[in-house]
């Protein structure tokens, strides 16, 4: 029986989620492999009602999840799975059914997944999504670290301080006008989940990088890594990537070091690569807009 999912019920669903997320040709990007951060995160989103979970029961024990995310603006939706059991794509396919069935409104649905998910892959190709491209995972540990080659010279790169506040968020928002975070969020999160790192020449920020971490979590992610269009080629891109890679390492429950770059972006991949950063994985992007259903159609 498939059905919505109870907050009662939330354990044995962050359960599930965790081992199936921990399998590649299950992994999807918009889950954590962490269980508890699967937990929280699932808790979270039904007491908020930004979540909504669907899962596959048999004498009581789960057999399929899937699970939507809805974005702030409430048009789309970031969506984890379907979670099965022996790459049964008809239950895949049932899980879907009944997401829609219990989604508020028509919206587009995200998947991002491994490109080792071919359930998922199938499941994308019948529903007509459209491929949105790949990314890579990239990742660097800490042997990797210690064999990164030292740089010559480093451009002064600080953290970001209150009085540079306003000049960050509006760069950031002119470099990544459609970005999924905004300036302003990640100043509301620095201290917390994130930290900024800025290279400043002559009163102007020149380029940024981001760090995000998770509490409990052994990996952080150098999630952004922006250089103003104009003083671009200067080197200011490997400097602040350098200095990311070094705070973050220099805590000692680090154990690595992630990013996500797209396939196409050649000469970032070729900077990753030449610090010691190897592929983690591939993951595919797909969205599939959901029309309104009072017709039976979308």
């Amino acid at each position: 029986m498939i059905r919505k999912v109870n907050h009662s019920e939330i354990d044995k669903i962050a359960d599930f989620m965790h081992w199936a997320n921990s399998l590649p040709e299950q992994y999807s990007g918009y889950c954590s492999v962490n269980k508890e951060i699967i937990l929280k995160d699932l808790e979270q989103g039904l007491i908020n009602q930004t979540d909504l979970i669907v899962a596959s029961f048999r004498e009581g024990a789960v057999e399929g999840v899937m699970t939507a995310h809805f974005g702030s603006d409430n048009q789309s939706a970031d969506c984890c799975g379907p979670y099965i059991k022996n790459s049964d794509l008809k239950l895949a396919e049932a899980l879907f059914e009944a997401l829609l069935t219990h989604l508020p409104r028509p919206m587009a649905l995200q998947f991002f997944f491994s490109e080792k998910n071919q359930v998922c892959l199938e499941l994308m190709q019948k529903q007509g999504a459209i491929n949105q491209g790949s990314e890579w995972i990239m990742e660097m540990n800490r042997e990797q670290f210690r064999k990164m080659p030292q740089a010559d010279h480093l451009h002064a790169i600080m953290p970001l301080n209150d009085a540079q506040r306003q000049d960050f968020a509006d760069l950031h928002d002119t470099i990544f006008p459609e970005s999924y975070v905004k300036g302003k969020q990640i100043l509301q999160t620095m201290g917390t989940s994130r930290k900024v790192y800025i290279l400043e020449k002559e009163g102007i920020i020149r380029g940024y990088g981001v760090l995000r971490f998770a509490a409990m979590a052994k990996t952080v992610a150098a999630e952004i890594i922006a250089v103003r269009q104009e003083d671009r080629g200067h080197g200011y891109g490997k400097d602040i990537m350098t200095k990311l890679i070094d705070e973050a390492f220099q805590q000692v429950t680090i154990n690595a070091v992630e990013l996500v770059v797209e396939s196409d972006n050649t000469a970032a991949i070729g900077l990753y690569k030449k610090l010691g950063f190897t592929v983690k994985t591939v993951n595919c992007s797909y969205m599939c807009q959901m029309r309104d259903t009072s017709g039976g159609s979308r």
